[in-house]
């Protein structure tokens, strides 16, 4: 029967001159299967367990580091692969560019190395065995997931499956698996094997699919305890995005190695892109709007979801408006701009792309046209494409130009970023309303493209078959089938077009690159026949089949019929807009068939583990080589409260003097003024000296310090809270001064300065008079640690404008700027919200005039904020130092994927709790009902079954370092008085089982249904588990126990939380002066104290702050509490509620109290509304 192509009428925004039927000769790439489970090498002659792994027994590269690898990985391409695979593995590597730090280079005579083989299946061993080692590729496994598998075996992964917490998420059915191969299923201790603290990860390229060694073909062997995730176990798409973080935290990357730029422009900040000053109009930062929806979000979410518009209905004809990217610094020569773009006003307005360049004075000022963008009538998001070849900084641009404004009824969007070094595929092609084609879609439809042209000049297409006749348990696939077509060069063209290697990849349109979980297959031409003996790459003029509709010839197609399964398309963003994406790459890879290179003899080794009485002697000659082994600013005025987290805790030694009181009037410059020994305010030392670039200057952890007896005691307590936040977002870390050579002492000199970098030999902090803030101390050591203030950057007058006659006499060299040979931006956007920008009013010479502004006026009120680390402040630390983990955040979940962070229903109880989509009427914690789609929590109904019924929830299995954790989190009980909320933890009973139980807290309602804060400090030591129990206490209840945005720290809960409703309200309607006042609390000694918040300030002077006091209370305990109540240090929060704990910019102010009567000391600390 004649196969149907399915005619588009607009279904395909690209040409439509291709939706004539022609009858397709098809071919399977694999025609036995040979892909569709290749890691499990049935049937291979290599002495293999778990199905792909060669691993002398004893060695695991999780734990010993001693198996891990430096970079980049010395690789030998072996001539026995397939001439596919070669080019597969290359796909694989640029993958591991993209979302690590993990690199390759060829071989050059290198102890270690891997050297990739055809042997009898798909297969690795797991970490660096230091003397080389085979990676094999047989038949099937040239594919670049299997390869991306394959290759974190060889960097130190097991498969998931084989986590020792692996039952709680997995049954493995032992009776269904082939006789002699249930070793295959084994799991391992902690002891032998980590998680890197990361939940299970169903969708893990490293797991089993559900059939694996099965001795049933319609039974499977592993199934998941949630039932969704039946279908996605053994994915062979891409890395996951644990897979990622796995990756990268075990190896300490803390940036990947491709990614130039990315920006979904979600941040009034707009990635650091600034509006040229020399143009007719500005781009404009705009949020979604129905009938204007943005590209990241779909217009899904109120109050997010921006992109930037230019609109071309006013004005003049050719007027125009230039967005630029920050200076970007690339390594490669080579880059693709992808971006989403709309255009919906007059048909002849344009979108132009452009590159500055360095003018030859270090200026970026050069420009140069690279791609030029026309409208049409598909007024819908498309994606683009644009190939830059850079090789010094440059910044890409952006213009948009009106062409009839009297036609125009809309104007041009930008959305969704990205610059990779990377190449751009050869063609795109979109294919629009792709669900309802496979809905309308027979075995017998197929969806031809237009013609494109490779690089070289050969014509080539592919054909879509929505619907094809393969089927498994999961559902039906989409095939896609590549063929040549004759073209314009044919004549000049090389035939038949051999050792040319065809890409497919459907793409996933997650805004983030690095977490896309593409698909992509290729093959690679030959002298393959068809049945009729025509050479199948041949021209297609020669051997092909006429296409009416556009007056080509389309040769055979060989592909896949099993490209894609329906259910991965309709869960992931394949379908964004319910577009189908595809990149098609049609490249020459003749130079891979040779490859080989001879592995270099070398002498024999010692080497092993002396500590565990294991010494081994390895050659690795060539002959006896081993291989088988082988922007959102933080409101505190939050609509749903403010709360003020409370510490008060006793300190080690004695002074007479208070924490400064009132908001932090003075600025660190204006602290340090009169001090000439400093430059940028409070720098000290040879500003020639630039830890920064200077890798010699930088510190290795944990860092000795001392405090001196110099300082006042309140500073030594906001210190030691300094460094719990650099250990809770980072893997900074300090210790008591012990002799070493290199420290920091913390001295109380004149002012708060520091020096920048290790100096090698020991070197001051200044913590004066004024500077005990916590995020002073965070500042300070950030210049410590070898970062200058955000507005000395070079490209700096992008971003503000320095007023230089407003700045007081003798001080401008405080406001020097340094070029990016001696400072570095790590790769990140100017940051407004850095802690160590200067405020408006720095070193000004005029009370009320500025000395700093920005660019963007909104940023005005944020600059020089002395909240807490910005998010870019983390970024950098993180990359700076290579940290790709934090010291003590344990766990941290909002229920946002299916998953639910690795936690576990109970089995034994009476019911479960449900992940619940947030609604208008019951909305969660994290988004507060803003998106739809979006915003999800766990709910355990009370509405029904009898009283005390109950479900239980447990984390994951989690690993302390210190014996104190706080977990918190939010919950709401909006059922009747009397339901329950209990938390319990599970620890070792003695044989390394966590079963021990143990009640630690209960919550019991109130019949107030909104949602609260809890705190619950554990004390545990060993392995865990920390489980909420909810319980139905009354049979009158109709409402339900909800529990959302969870974080558990190794850190001390505050003794008291105070949350206030309705706060916006309170900001409002309260005159200047006016208190809200706290009921009493008590501290761990006894003491009871209290708090006053004045929502407008304590007096007029200061109506744009919230001003809060405390107080002592008189108490239960007051007979046996010490009085006067010296050396107690009081800090006062103010919490943002971000659901991400390391981003939170919480403001936080302390004291201490001394010998005056405590009873009238006030802190007046105040928070900033803005």
């Amino acid at each position: 029967m004649m196969d149907r192509v399915l005619v588009l009428f607009g279904l395909v925004a690209l040409a439509t001159s291709y939706t004539i039927p022609v009858s397709p000769r098809e071919y399977e790439v694999y025609e036995n299967g040979e892909d569709e489970n290749p890691i499990l090498n049935l049937g291979s002659d290599a002495n293999l367990f778990e199905g792909d792994i060669l691993l002398p027994e004893g060695r695991n590269a999780l734990i010993d580091k001693i198996y891990r690898w430096k970079f980049p990985i010395p690789y030998i391409l072996g001539d026995d692969l397939d001439l596919n695979a070669k080019g597969c593995v290359h796909q694989a590597f640029e993958m591991y560019r993209l979302k690590s730090c993990i690199d390759f280079k060829p071989y050059e005579g290198e102890k270690t190395f891997i050297k990739f083989e055809k042997r009898g299946g798909c297969f690795s061993s797991v970490g660096d065995q230091q003397t080389g080692q085979i990676l094999s590729l047989g038949s099937g496994c040239d594919h670049k997931a299997v390869i991306e598998h394959e290759l974190l075996h060889a960097l130190g992964f097991y498969h998931e499956q084989s986590r020792t917490d692996r039952d709680d998420y997995v049954d493995i059915w032992l009776d269904q698996v082939t006789p002699g191969l249930q070793h295959n299923f084994n799991k391992y201790n902690d002891d032998f094997i980590t998680d890197q603290n990361t939940p299970y990860d169903y969708e893990s390229i490293m797991h089993y699919r559900p059939f694996s060694f099965n001795k049933n073909e319609s039974i499977p062997t592993i199934t998941t305890k949630i039932p969704e995730f039946y279908n996605i176990i053994g994915q062979y798409l891409d890395f996951s995005k644990m897979d990622t973080l796995r990756l990268n935290r075990m190896y300490n990357c803390s940036g990947p190695l491709t990614l130039l730029d990315q920006c979904a422009f979600e941040y009034a900040s707009i990635c650091g892109m600034i509006q040229a000053s020399s143009d007719d109009a500005d781009w404009v930062h705009t949020k979604s709007r129905v009938g204007a929806e943005d590209h990241t979000l779909l217009g899904k979410c109120r109050d997010s979801g921006y992109f930037m518009h230019f609109s071309t209905m006013n004005g003049k004809s050719e007027e125009s408006a230039l967005l630029e990217s920050r200076i970007l610094y690339p390594k490669r020569k080579l880059q693709c701009l992808q971006f989403f773009y709309k255009m919906t006003g007059s048909p002849k307005d344009r979108l132009v792309i452009w590159v500055k360049t360095d003018d030859g004075t270090g200026s970026i000022r050069r420009m140069r046209k690279i791609h030029t963008i026309y409208a049409d009538s598909d007024h819908t998001w498309k994606i683009a494409h644009v190939p830059l070849e850079e090789g010094a900084k440059f910044r890409y641009a952006f213009q948009a130009v009106r062409g009839d404004p009297s036609l125009s009824a809309g104007g041009i969007y930008v959305d969704d970023i990205s610059l990779t070094e990377t190449r751009c595929p050869n063609a795109v092609w979109r294919i629009q309303n792709f669900t309802k084609i496979m809905e309308t879609a027979d075995v017998d439809t197929v969806i031809n493209s237009p013609r494109f042209y490779s690089p070289e000049g050969y014509g080539y297409g592919v054909s879509v078959r929505p619907l094809t006749t393969y089927t498994d348990y999961t559902g039906n696939y989409t095939g896609l089938y590549f063929h040549l077509i004759s073209g314009e060069n044919d004549v000049v063209m090389q035939w038949p077009a051999v050792n040319r290697q065809a890409t497919l990849v459907v793409m996933d349109q997650d805004p983030d690159i690095k977490l896309r979980m593409s698909t992509a297959r290729s093959l690679t031409t030959d002298m393959m026949k068809t049945p009729d003996g025509k050479l199948l790459w041949d021209n297609p003029s020669k051997v092909g089949d006429l296409d009416l509709s556009c007056g080509f010839y389309r040769g055979g197609s060989w592909g896949w019929r099993n490209f894609i399964k329906h259910f991965d398309l309709q869960r992931r963003n394949y379908l964004k807009n319910d577009d189908l994406i595809i990149f098609i790459d049609f490249e020459d890879i003749t130079s891979l068939i040779k490859t080989e290179v001879p592995i270099k003899p070398r002498d024999c080794c010692v080497h092993g583990h002396v500590d565990g009485g294991i010494v081994e002697t390895r050659c690795s000659s060539e002959k006896n080589m081993d291989m088988a082994s082988a922007d959102r600013l933080r409101m505190i005025a939050a609509l749903t409260g403010v709360l003020a987290l409370l510490t008060v805790q006793a300190v080690p030694t004695l002074t007479d003097e208070n924490a400064d009181a009132g908001e932090l009037r003075d600025d660190i410059p204006e602290i340090n003024r009169g001090l000439e020994h400093l430059f940028e305010g409070d720098i000290a030392g040879n500003p020639s000296r630039n830890a920064i670039l200077d890798q010699t200057r930088r510190w290795k952890f944990p860092i000795p310090y001392i405090l001196t007896d110099s300082l006042e005691l309140n500073a030594k307590g906001v210190i030691l809270q300094a460094f719990e936040e650099y250990r809770l977002r980072s893997c900074v870390d300090f210790k008591p001064y012990e002799g070493e050579a290199s420290y920091i002492s913390f001295t109380k000199l004149s002012g708060c300065w520091s020096y920048v970098g290790d100096d090698g030999t020991g070197q001051n902090v200044s913590i004066g008079a004024r500077c005990d803030t916590k995020a002073i101390v965070q500042h300070e050591l950030l210049h410590a640690l070898g970062f200058y203030h955000e507005q000395s950057r070079s490209d700096r007058d992008n971003y503000v404008k320095i007023w230089w006659d407003q700045i007081e006499e003798g001080m401008g060299h405080n406001f020097n700027k340094y070029e990016d040979d001696f400072i570095t931006d790590l790769n990140t956007a100017y940051d407004y919200e850095s802690i160590m920008h200067y405020r408006p009013l720095s070193f000004n010479k005029n009370d009320s005039i500025p000395t700093i502004t920005t660019s963007i006026p909104y940023f005005n009120e944020v600059i020089g904020q002395r909240l807490d680390f910005s998010g870019v402040d983390i970024t950098r630390l993180n990359r700076m130092y290579s940290c790709a983990n934090t010291h003590t955040l344990l766990d941290q979940c909002s229920f946002e994927l299916i998953n639910i962070c690795g936690m576990i229903q109970n089995e034994n109880d009476n019911a479960d709790w449900v992940q619940t989509l947030s609604g208008p009427a019951d909305a969660d914690h994290t988004l507060a009902g803003r998106c739809r789609d979006s915003g999800y929590f766990m709910k355990f109904d009370t509405s029904s079954g009898v009283v005390g019924s109950s479900a239980l929830l447990e984390s994951r299995i989690l690993f302390p370092k210190r014996d104190e954790q706080c977990l918190q989190f939010f919950y709401r009980m909006s059922g009747a008085a009397g339901d329950k909320l209990v938390i319990w933890i599970r620890t070792d009973d003695g044989t390394g089982t966590v079963r021990n139980v143990r009640k630690i807290h209960t919550i019991t309602g109130d019949g107030d249904d909104a949602w609260k804060i809890a705190h619950v400090t554990l004390k545990v030591t060993e392995k865990f588990r920390f489980f909420f129990q909810g319980v139905r206490g009354s049979s009158n209840s109709s409402g339900a126990v909800s529990i959302d945005d969870i974080t558990l720290t190794e850190t001390s809960c505050p003794s008291a939380v105070w949350q206030i409703h309705n706060f916006t309200g309170l900001l409002t309607a309260a005159p200047p002066g006016s208190a809200v006042i706290s009921q009493c609390f008590y501290n761990s000694e006894g003491y009871s104290f209290g708090i006053s918040v004045y929502p407008n300030g304590k007096n007029i002077d200061y109506p744009n702050y919230v001003g809060m006091t405390v107080h002592l209370c008189s108490g239960e305990n007051d007979a046996v509490m010490e009085w006067p109540a010296e050396n107690r240090q009081v800090t006062i929060v103010a919490m943002d509620q971000d659901a991400d704990v390391k981003l939170r910019m919480s403001s936080t102010r302390s004291f201490t109290t001394g010998k005056a009567d405590v009873t009238g000391t006030e802190d007046t600390s105040s928070v900033k509304v803005s």
